[in-house]
Protein backbone atom coordinates (compact mmCIF):
# COMPACT_ATOMS: atom_id res chain seq x y z
CA UNK A 1 0.00 0.00 0.00
CA UNK A 2 1.37 3.41 -0.84
CA UNK A 3 2.26 5.35 2.33
CA UNK A 4 -0.67 7.43 3.59
CA UNK A 5 -3.12 5.95 1.11
CA UNK A 6 -6.76 5.72 2.13
CA UNK A 7 -7.76 4.13 -1.16
CA UNK A 8 -9.88 1.07 -0.34
CA UNK A 9 -7.99 -0.89 -2.99
CA UNK A 10 -4.98 -0.85 -0.68
CA UNK A 11 -6.62 -1.55 2.65
CA UNK A 12 -6.04 -4.95 4.27
CA UNK A 13 -8.73 -7.51 3.54
CA UNK A 14 -10.91 -7.79 6.64
CA UNK A 15 -12.75 -10.94 5.54
CA UNK A 16 -10.82 -13.22 3.13
CA UNK A 17 -13.33 -16.09 3.43
CA UNK A 18 -16.26 -13.76 2.76
CA UNK A 19 -14.49 -12.19 -0.21
CA UNK A 20 -13.80 -15.61 -1.72
CA UNK A 21 -17.42 -16.65 -1.20
CA UNK A 22 -18.74 -13.47 -2.87
CA UNK A 23 -16.35 -13.79 -5.83
CA UNK A 24 -17.10 -17.50 -6.29
CA UNK A 25 -20.86 -16.96 -6.06
CA UNK A 26 -20.73 -14.00 -8.43
CA UNK A 27 -22.34 -11.70 -5.88
CA UNK A 28 -19.38 -9.32 -5.62
CA UNK A 29 -20.23 -6.43 -7.94
CA UNK A 30 -19.75 -2.71 -8.33
CA UNK A 31 -17.18 -1.04 -6.11
CA UNK A 32 -16.77 -4.22 -4.03
CA UNK A 33 -15.58 -6.33 -6.94
CA UNK A 34 -12.01 -5.01 -7.11
CA UNK A 35 -11.21 -5.27 -3.37
CA UNK A 36 -12.86 -8.69 -3.09
CA UNK A 37 -10.93 -9.97 -6.10
CA UNK A 38 -7.68 -8.51 -4.82
CA UNK A 39 -8.31 -10.11 -1.44
CA UNK A 40 -8.81 -13.53 -3.05
CA UNK A 41 -5.62 -13.16 -5.12
CA UNK A 42 -3.65 -11.99 -2.07
CA UNK A 43 -4.88 -14.96 -0.02
CA UNK A 44 -3.94 -17.36 -2.84
CA UNK A 45 -0.48 -15.85 -3.15
CA UNK A 46 0.03 -16.03 0.63
CA UNK A 47 -0.81 -19.73 0.73
CA UNK A 48 0.96 -20.79 -2.47
CA UNK A 49 4.37 -19.18 -2.20
CA UNK A 50 4.00 -15.55 -3.27
CA UNK A 51 5.86 -14.24 -6.31
CA UNK A 52 7.34 -17.62 -7.38
CA UNK A 53 3.83 -19.13 -7.36
CA UNK A 54 2.49 -16.27 -9.49
CA UNK A 55 5.33 -16.70 -11.98
CA UNK A 56 4.72 -20.46 -12.09
CA UNK A 57 1.00 -19.86 -12.69
CA UNK A 58 1.81 -17.54 -15.60
CA UNK A 59 4.29 -20.06 -17.06
CA UNK A 60 1.76 -22.89 -16.81
CA UNK A 61 -0.96 -20.81 -18.46
CA UNK A 62 1.47 -19.94 -21.24
CA UNK A 63 2.23 -23.65 -21.65
CA UNK A 64 -1.48 -24.38 -22.14
CA UNK A 65 -2.59 -25.62 -18.73
CA UNK A 66 -6.17 -24.77 -17.79
CA UNK A 67 -6.56 -22.06 -15.13
CA UNK A 68 -8.97 -24.22 -13.12
CA UNK A 69 -6.44 -27.07 -13.09
CA UNK A 70 -3.77 -24.77 -11.65
CA UNK A 71 -5.76 -22.75 -9.10
CA UNK A 72 -7.49 -24.96 -6.60
CA UNK A 73 -10.38 -23.65 -4.47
Amino acid sequence: MPPGSQDSRYLPCPDPAGARQRVTAGTSTGPGLYPDGACVVDAWLSTHGGRPAALDLIRRLHDGDEFTDIVSP
